[in-house]
Formats: C-alpha cells, structure tokens, sequence
C-alpha cells in the first residue's frame, strides 16, 4: 500500500492549483495527483477555441511541464482510474494499487451529458485533448456541421468553425443561445448576432433522430420535422458532475457538496472545480460553477485548507468566453433576479453592461463586448441596496460616485 499525506483526484485546473498552493505551504508533505488521463494536467478552456482553430500547439494546454512536477515533488500518477473510496479508513482503490491518504481532494469534474443514438464515427463532444483532436482530424474536410446545444461549448465551436468556412447550424431547445448565462433579451440579441454572422440557429427546437448510416451520421432530424445534412454532429448539451466516488458516502446534490472551506461533510475530504456544489458567504446559498477562474481559485482554497490554513471562498463567480467577434464577461450570481438594468445601448457592437438585481441588491453584472466601468460595478454587487435602481441605467452618472 502507498502511503500519502495529501491525495488529489483530478487532473484539471482545481487540482494542480491545490498542490502547487500545498507545495508552497507543506514543503516536505507526499503529494500525489491521480488523473484518468494519459497527460500532463491541462487547461480545457482553450480546446473549443484556439486549440481547435489550430493556433496553439498541445504543450500550451499544459498548466505547467513535467520539471514542475519533478523539481517540486507533486507525484503524477496518469492514466489511472480511481475505482472507489474507502472514507472510512481513508483509502483509495485504483487498477492494482490501493493509496492510504490523510488529506483527500475531490477535483473529478464532470462528464458530457450525451444523447442516445446509434453509434458513428462523425458524432463528438467535446471535453478533453484526444476530443478535440478527433475533431481537428477531420475538419478540413468538413462542409457542414449541426452542434446540439446553444450554450458556451457550442456557441465556441460554431465560432470556430466558422473561421474554416463550414455551414454551421446550432440547434437549441430553449428560447435563444446561451440560455443558462443570460436573461432572454440579451439571449436574443447574442442570437441574432450569430445568425448575422451566417451561422443558422434553431432555437425552441429538439432533435428527435440523428440519423446513421453505416457509422456515419449523414443528417439529424428536429423536433419540428426538418432534416438538416451534415458531414459531422457534435453535442454539446452541458456536463453532468462527476460524483461517481462519493455517491452514498458523502452528501451530493448536483455535485459534492461542501462549505465555504471545500470541505465536505466528512473532515479530511475537500471537493473543488466543477463538481463542488459550495456554499457561498456572500449569497448565503450554494452553488456550483463551471468555469477557469472558479476552478483555479478553488484549488488555491482548497490547498490552504487541506495544509492546516483557514481560507474560505468568498469571491464573485466570474466567467468569460470568446466567441465569434463576441467577448461576454459576467460576475457574480445571474440566477434569481427580480429585476435587469441596462448601463448602455442594448448593442454587440458597441458593447453594453448590464445589472441583475433583486430586493434592490446587484447580484451579478454582465458585460458584452465593454469592459468599461466594470471594476467600479463589480464594487457595487451584493454591497447596498438601491432605493432607485435606475440611476445605474444614467450614464452621466459615474459608478465611482455611487460607490
């Protein structure tokens, strides 16, 4: 049996993020990062964008090389499957090895939600690096593709493609692109944008049939009764947190759930990334975040925490996504709001901001193509309560003066 005093389960940004911060605080403690994958960890956020385009090689998907981890002492061990956790008695099963921990980090992620169909040699998701180079295999060969889901994934991917010059049609089920990210009217103008930029978008539609032939998918069929040609399908319908080795022996519910210290019910176990449902402060309610900057700064918690610190997660969820002459920022919370306010035009090309309050209080700002009077807005979230909220929407009135 190994022995370890920290194990991290994982091989993504939460993870490596949690031992280089445990590394810095323990310099002598055993640290073992175990991975499902057969590389270095990496960075998923650029796969649906510059790596898929071709514009970054593979090593630069790399959160750092292999002399970090050797230099630094962080054991690797890849390409192995944990099989279970015995939280009892603190040990982990994989293949033909078992691990003694005293510090566990839970930083499994998630996986595709797929849809059932027969199997083809042209249908993709897309979640890690030999996902992507599936892809990247056949894409100049491609004329025309259809992407299931209408959210970030799929919204980049049609970005990408675009720049080869394939058809592209985005089939989603809800009302406009993006639905899960923004309130329904700047869904609709995001969807217009990419309709104008010749990218088809069939919203308030399901697909009812891919239809294969000889492990091919030649065509899908909608909801609606319309069957659209297509050399490659991908799916991109969102993730499914991966709670596999938790399931009835932690607490779960849409991810493993913990405190504002990542740690979960149990003492010596902490979760983080992806699959963490956490408890926020500044919200007084949980949640669970799919996103870079999310990720990274768990790990950082989590590694102070797991090293004897005392550190909670109180920052403002933050996301970003690059998409087809689109940069949309968004901080704090959208979810369970009473109200939006616009600082601007309601325009993409001249960019906008906007509030999302409720009971008066700003829970969340979003920002599309502008990065203007950002800071002094992220000041301004859940700080004070507005007896007029209107005075956000006067641009002759400055954030900083309402501070």
């Amino acid at each position: 049996m190994i022995n370890t005093k920290y194990l991290i389960i994982g091989g993504g940004l939460a993870g490596v993020y949690a031992s280089i911060t445990i590394r810095e605080r323990d310099p002598k403690g055993r640290i073992i990062l175990v991975s499902e994958e057969n590389y270095l960890p990496y960075d998923r956020v650029p796969l649906s964008k510059t790596y898929l385009q071709g514009l970054i090689k593979k090593d630069l998907l790399f959160i750092k090389n292999e002399k970090f981890y050797k230099d630094n002492n962080i054991e690797l061990f890849l390409n192995k499957k944990v099989e279970r956790v015995d939280f009892d008695n603190n040990i982990v099963f994989l293949n033909n090895e078992e691990i003694k921990y005293e510090k566990l980090l839970l930083a499994t992620g998630g996986y595709p939600r797929k849809i059932k169909s027969e199997e083809a040699d042209n249908i993709f998701y897309l979640r890690t690096i030999d996902d992507c180079d599936r892809i990247k295999n056949v894409i100049n060969k491609v004329k025309s593709a259809v992407i299931i889901g209408g959210g970030f994934i799929g919204c980049e991917i049609a970005s990408s493609f675009k720049k080869f010059n394939i058809k592209t049609t985005i089939i989603e089920k809800e009302k406009t692109l993006l639905p899960l990210a923004l309130d329904e009217l700047s869904g609709k103008i995001i969807t217009e944008h990419f309709i104008n930029n010749g990218i088809e978008v069939l919203t308030n539609t399901t697909v009812s049939k891919i239809i294969v032939k000889n492990r091919k998918a030649i065509s899908v069929e909608t909801s609606e009764g319309k069957e659209i040609d297509a050399d490659i399908i991908i799916i991109g319908i969102g993730i499914i947190p991966n709670t596999y080795l938790a399931e009835n022996k932690i607490k779960t519910n849409n991810g493993i759930v913990t405190n504002e210290f990542l740690r979960t019910e149990r003492e010596n176990v902490f979760a983080a990334g992806d699959v963490a449902n956490f408890y926020h402060p500044l919200y007084n309610e949980n949640m669970r975040v799919e996103h870079y900057d999310v990720a990274v700064k768990h790990g950082k918690i989590a590694g102070i925490n797991m090293s004897e610190g005392k550190a909670i997660f109180n920052e403002l969820p933050y996301f970003f996504s690059y998409m087809y002459k689109l940069n949309i920022y968004s901080w704090g919370f959208i979810k369970d709001y009473d109200m939006i306010i616009r600082r601007g035009e309601l325009n993409v090309e001249k960019g906008f901001l906007q509030f999302y309050l409720k009971q008066g209080k700003i829970k969340a700002i979003l920002a599309v193509n502008t990065l203007k009077e950002v800071e002094e807005g992220k000041k301004l979230i859940m700080k004070k309560e507005f007896d007029n909220p209107e005075i956000l929407s006067n641009t002759s009135i400055s954030l900083k003066d309402l501070l």
